[in-house]
């Protein structure tokens, strides 16, 4: 999960709070669910720190790519290594988003 920073001060996560907004650990500023945009996935983790991560959706199908990338490469070339790299790459979003506790799509 990537931690989201205040945009005022930019020194501290927002938390989230009993009224349903998240407020700056640091400055306390403000912000709402509706004052979120973007096409990332904003979770809350266990201590109630917003961040956002990759659509697990999005991570199967660069996982998918990746892995018929690798079988149309030659063997022990860059291309290869390549597709590895952004299976793992993806394979780690894909946690990343499981374990804020988003599931997997129903077509995974």
């Amino acid at each position: 999960m990537f931690t989201i920073l205040c945009g005022q001060c930019a020194k501290a996560p927002f938390g989230l709070q009993p009224t349903g907004l998240f407020r700056c650990d640091n400055c306390g500023h403000e912000i709402a669910t509706s004052d979120i945009d973007g096409s990332e996935v904003w979770c809350v983790n266990p201590s109630g720190t917003l961040g956002k991560v990759i659509d697990p959706a999005v991570s199967i199908a660069d996982m998918a790519e990746a892995i018929d990338d690798y079988m149309a490469e030659d063997h022990d070339s860059y291309g290869e290594l390549e597709a590895l790299r952004r299976h793992r790459d993806a394979t780690y979003d894909l946690i990343a988003a499981l374990q804020v506790g988003l599931p997997l799509p129903a077509s995974a």
